[in-house]
């Protein structure tokens, strides 16, 4: 009999019992554990579990999807003008099915009669954010959105699963964010990287490129353990299909080769660095690529002649980078059993499991290497910021937990020194320009579709505002962050002026601003959050509190 435990982490646990409730399988999203002689049976179970699966994600985005009745209009907000990088007070825009049909200052805009009015007084409207380095599940999709990411660039996840699972989310039967799809290439050796596709001669290399090509892929990315050879064969047969290469450095070349054999992007700020280190050749197929930049970026002077000449390359090429800081921050500057100021909030909100793997640390570290670790990270943030002034195009890219991770790339931006405007424009036009999708989306220019996200607060001011979101929508279609996170066990995010409502229903509903205001019977606001709770029902009404 299959089990879900859920509750635990933010995903459910699959567990088959038999007759006496004794463990007969169970299985992650990595590994099997299946009684021994029963091993036939797996793929029975594998088609089980994912039926069950895909059942109850469907049920869950019917119950969390809000699509509204009529148009939706957004009145008295911050606007971010993702065009001009700028934020706009006192103004007002207009959805109607997935389409921004106007915008303006308040007053100047024809608010439709049936219109559903949202009062965004105090709070922030922004496009949907994108995280460019992500993998994303079947469970954290539920996370990207809660933490407003309306589109994500997927690397590395098998193309079948990728394909079906894309579908799902754009027909709604799946809870998460569009995807832009890059496939992962690789050469074969016990450090291959996480991809069947494996290349090792030239007519392969171009076949992988065309097989990408054909399934609709925009991109190709290729991991260290290729043959550097091969590379200029997958760029110029790329190109040639019309997408654009990103990598991480293949062992034998540097970051400066890369770009100059043709990559439009390059990936993990470690790699930029490993350019610097050339008195001695870091197998980057190995942790080497980590250690070695972790011990001696510190001491590499960010105003030297190498690092100024190399981002004149970047620039001049126009190579995109994708820093990826906040897995560097926790891999150099986490330590294990502590929970730091990057943790500690994101921490408070979580389920126990997903809770203590915050507390794992980063690399092993000494009394005496933990200061030298801490400065290669500071050297981290400096290049970033060197990157960006120089006028070299940065995109934002977690490659971590889901949602939570991309607020963090974006704050140690912050923290670096780059303007809160111009990283709020990287996480959304820029890397809709990057991918070539700014006609469509990325700003809330009229006209655009409306994937946008409803803040409590003023990023443009502290970043860390991005945490407090108070609605999503992708594509017209709304969701209320505090449910999405409810029903993966996370709490909701501080607010800094909630108002809790009386109780209309059998669930909780938690209301924010002056236009959250029902009768009793009809449905909840659309800037209410419903929460479903099975002591709801003998809870005692909130008194309404000043804010």
């Amino acid at each position: 009999t299959p089990y879900e435990i859920s509750g635990l982490g933010l995903t459910a646990e699959r567990v088959w019992l038999d007759a006496d409730h004794r463990l007969f399988s169970s299985a992650t999203s990595r590994y099997r554990v299946i009684r021994r002689g029963f091993e036939a049976v797996v793929p029975m179970l594998v088609n089980a579990e994912r039926q069950a699966s895909a059942g109850r994600h469907a049920a869950l985005a019917r119950r969390l999807s809000r699509q509204p009745r009529g148009p939706v209009a957004f009145v008295h907000v911050r606007l971010f003008d993702a065009v001009a990088t700028t934020m706009r007070r006192a103004q007002t825009l207009v959805v109607q099915g997935e389409r921004v049909i106007a915008s303006g200052a308040d007053g100047s805009v024809a608010i439709p009669a049936n219109a559903d009015v949202i009062d965004g007084s105090g709070k922030t409207l922004l496009p949907g954010l994108w995280d460019m380095h992500a993998q994303v599940t079947d469970d954290d999709g539920l996370m990207h959105l809660a933490a407003g990411v309306t589109t994500v660039r997927d690397l590395s996840n098998g193309t079948d699963d990728l394909l079906a699972r894309r579908n799902r989310f754009d027909h709604g039967t799946l809870l998460g964010p569009r995807v832009i799809m890059a496939g992962i290439i690789d050469g074969a050796g016990a450090l291959a990287g996480p991809t069947p596709v494996l290349v090792a001669t030239r007519d392969a290399a171009r076949a992988a490129v065309d097989g990408y090509a054909d399934r609709g892929y925009e991109e190709v990315t290729v991991s260290p353990s290729l043959d550097p050879q091969l590379f200029q064969t997958i760029a110029r047969t790329a190109h040639q299909r019309g997408l654009r290469v990103s990598a991480q450095v293949p062992f034998g070349m540097t970051a400066e080769q890369l770009v100059r054999a043709g990559a439009d992007e390059l990936q993990h700020v470690n790699a930029l660095f490993l350019s610097f280190l050339t008195d001695s050749a870091v197998d980057t197929r190995t942790p080497a690529r980590l250690t070695e930049v972790a011990r001696r970026a510190g001491s590499i002077d960010m105003r030297s002649e190498a690092v100024a000449r190399f981002m004149q390359l970047l620039k001049e090429r126009a190579v995109v980078v994708d820093p990826t800081l906040n897995i560097f921050e926790g891999m150099l500057t986490f330590r294990s059993g502590v929970l730091n100021d990057a943790t500690l909030p994101v921490a408070q909100r979580m389920p126990p499991v997903a809770r203590r793997a915050l507390l794992a640390g980063g690399l092993p570290v000494t009394a005496a290497l933990e200061p030298v670790y801490k400065a290669s990270f500071m050297n981290m943030e400096r290049l970033v910021r060197r990157l960006h002034d120089a006028g070299v195009p940065i995109v934002a890219g977690s490659d971590a937990m889901a949602g939570f991770s991309l607020h963090r790339e974006l704050e140690l931006y912050s923290e670096a020194g780059i303007p809160n405007l111009d990283i709020l424009h990287i996480a959304t036009l820029g890397a809709a320009k990057v991918m070539k999708k700014d006609a469509e989306r990325g700003s809330l220019a009229v006209g655009r579709v409306a994937d946008l996200v409803l803040v409590d607060g003023d990023p443009s001011q502290r970043m860390r505002d991005l945490r407090r979101m108070e609605l999503v929508m992708k594509g017209g279609v709304i969701y209320i962050p505090d449910s999405l996170y409810a029903a993966v066990g996370v709490k909701p995010a501080p607010r800094k002026g909630a108002i809790p409502s009386r109780e209309l229903r059998a669930q909780d509903v938690v209301c924010r601003g002056a236009a959250a205001v029902a009768k009793r019977g009809e449905p909840a606001p659309l800037n209410c959050t419903v929460i479903d709770s099975s002591g709801a029902r003998n809870r005692r009404p909130a008194r309404p509190k000043t804010p």
